[in-house]
């Protein structure tokens, strides 16, 4: 299957007019592809779901929560050693919490990340030549104030106050420092600075 696919590929590819020059063909083809057959999903909607599933998943899902009250949380669980069955637990709260956060991540993992010419360290080089290769837009980044986006994408207005709605007035803004926040503190005026 994987060889017939190869080729099918490599053909629609050709037929729908895209140039691949003879050396890269060859070095294809001369690779062994996995092909993973499964069902497709059904609809946009479902592939969404599926993908936030694994990208923006909490350590357990509303609808397994049964019972809180009385110091302990109820939930439901699969036995895996016991053919998948669907069973209920009851934990005292400070347990499950414990648990809980098992499945935060440490500061600086993320949950998504990107290899080869979409991480971020190769975009600016390998990214752009394969954009070029295939005649396609140059990847930058896009460098837009955070006022527009709080904005546009947030709804806020961030120079203006949140109770009276009167403009506020930026005195500096401080860049982000790495390590630890070098405290100044003033005593003529009683401000300290981060």
């Amino acid at each position: 299957m994987a060889r017939v696919f190869r080729a099918k590929y490599m053909a629609e590819l050709r037929a729908s007019g895209i140039i691949i020059p003879q050396c890269i063909a060859k070095t294809v083809m001369s690779k062994n592809w996995v092909v993973y057959a499964k069902q497709p999903f059904a609809t946009p909607k479902t592939v969404v779901e599926y993908l936030g599933r694994y990208t923006h998943k909490t350590a357990i899902s509303n609808h397994r929560l049964k019972s809180i009250g009385n110091g302990a949380v109820g939930f439901t669980y699969k036995d895996y050693n016991q053919g998948g069955k669907g069973k209920e637990m009851l934990l005292p709260a400070p347990e499950f919490l414990r648990r809980y956060c098992l499945h935060i991540l440490p500061s600086g993992f993320v949950r998504m990340r990107h290899y080869g010419i979409l991480a971020s360290r190769n975009k600016r080089k390998e990214l752009n030549l394969a954009k070029t290769h295939f005649g396609l837009k140059q990847w930058e980044v896009l460098k837009i104030d955070w006022v527009e986006i709080a904005q546009q994408r947030l709804g806020i207005k961030p120079n203006t106050c949140r109770e009276c709605g009167a403009e506020l007035e930026i005195i500096a803004v401080l860049p982000p420092q790495r390590g630890p926040p070098i405290f100044h503190y003033s005593t003529r005026q009683n401000i300290v600075i981060l």
